[in-house]
């Protein structure tokens, strides 16, 4: 049995995570095992832990702790840490395997210094996207492929230096097995090149 150890009233101060061997024949229970923070960690209310299925046990230290979580092997190394800024807390913490594909679509905008356009997008909540492919035109629908970049933080960038001879621009994600998603919200870069009719979204500043 494992179990979340605050260790309310009692010296020296500190929480921790611990699992029992339980005998109902003897009704005993073994100590077998025990992670302490190092150094302490004390929580005085909420926690808990969690054992994963590659053995290592999640730990979430609850109320006034730092760190917050904790993920350790079996040998009680620290495989993860993570801690909130004060004063955000967690009353559990759990890990499980997730994909992600929101409901609402990429952002994007777009600045310029005047020489330079740097386009920034991203997908909040999105999981499984491994590129960005990026579209511009001279027409009110962006349909010409600029560039592709693959995801490597939550943030991406595209630097255009040519900014000017393009209308709109919008951004469509790909995710890990290639297949396209939901295009973002188009920004407009240079209203007038735009082919067509004259109506045109503003340029949104980042």
């Amino acid at each position: 049995m494992t179990l979340w150890d605050n260790r309310n009233y009692l010296l020296p101060q500190y929480s921790r995570a611990v699992e029992y061997q339980l005998d109902e024949i003897q009704k005993t229970a073994t100590l077998v095992w025990q992670y302490r923070n190092t150094p302490d960690s004390y929580s005085p209310a909420m926690g808990n832990m969690q054992r994963l299925a590659n053995g290592n046990s999640m730990t979430g230290w609850g109320l006034r702790s730092s760190p917050t979580l904790i993920e350790v092997k079996p040998d009680n190394s620290k495989a993860f840490q993570l801690s909130f800024a004060s004063p955000l807390i967690t009353y559990r913490a759990f890990r499980f395997a997730w994909q992600g594909y929101p409901d609402t679509n990429p952002t994007l905008v777009a600045q310029t210094n005047g020489v330079t356009t740097t386009l920034a997008y991203s997908w909040n909540g999105a999981t499984e996207i491994a590129a960005y492919r990026v579209y511009a035109d001279a027409t009110l629908v962006p349909s010409q492929l600029i560039a592709t970049q693959p995801k490597t933080a939550f943030e991406e960038h595209t630097l255009l230096f040519n900014a000017q001879q393009y209308c709109v621009a919008r951004i469509m994600p790909i995710d890990k097995d290639g297949r396209e998603t939901r295009y973002s919200n188009i920004i407009s870069l240079n209203p007038n090149v735009c082919k067509g009719s004259r109506t045109y979204l503003p340029v949104v500043a980042h």
